[in-house]
């Protein structure tokens, strides 16, 4: 076995292992695993051509391994030679080179590129906000009219209430104040701070 000298251009004329390798690659049936149908397949394959039978094969290979007739056994069995036929491996850490070292480069374009896609996104809306735009600004104004006449009517029945709160007082000795049938929170806040000012008490 040692100091064995292999010179590719002057082979011996007498070599087992070739004997051996057209022996195995010839009508020898050869099988690489456990599975006892894995053998008659190959011995199978070794004399003839099994493709039409192949899948009757396999299916006896389910019946083998499941030993039920159920659809349910089957598929169990099926997925178990499945997971037989891989072997499971962690993944691998993978590195990859940049074609072009200049990262300022490829900054610069995808930089562009979102320019440009901002600035289509902005025509886009404008074009398609362009006939409804009056129309809005319409509405906005009204809403803003309407806002500020709230406005003013809310400043314009809290002086009332003001002016008819001293009036009332004026003509009361009572320390006590009670006013039925007034549902207005806002109201009934402001005649109990009034009330609260003058020093009397009040009851909704």
């Amino acid at each position: 076995m040692y100091d064995v000298r292999w010179d590719l251009n002057h082979v011996p004329d007498n070599v087992q292992a070739g004997q051996y390798a057209q022996l195995l690659s010839g009508q020898q049936p050869v099988a690489i695993r456990t599975a006892p149908m894995d053998a008659l397949m190959a011995d199978a394959g070794a004399y003839g051509k099994c493709d039409k039978n192949k899948e009757a094969l396999k299916r006896l290979e389910a019946i083998l391994l499941s030993r039920d007739d159920g659809v349910e056994s089957h598929t169990q069995a099926l997925d178990l030679m499945y997971n037989w036929n891989f072997a499971r491996f962690d993944g691998g850490d993978q590195y990859h080179a940049a074609a072009g070292w200049d990262k300022a480069r490829r900054r610069l374009k995808a930089k562009r590129l979102a320019v440009s896609s901002n600035w289509w996104v902005a025509v886009t809306r404008a074009r398609k906000d362009a006939g409804i735009s009056p129309e809005l600004d319409r509405w906005v104004e009204k809403i803003w009219t309407l806002t500020k006449t709230v406005k003013d009517l809310y400043q314009i029945i809290r002086a009332s209430l003001a002016m008819i709160f001293s009036i009332w007082t004026k003509s009361m000795t009572l320390n006590a104040v009670s006013i039925p049938h007034l549902h207005d929170i806002d109201t009934q806040l402001f005649l109990s701070e009034e009330c609260a000012r003058a020093g009397r008490s009040t009851t909704f």
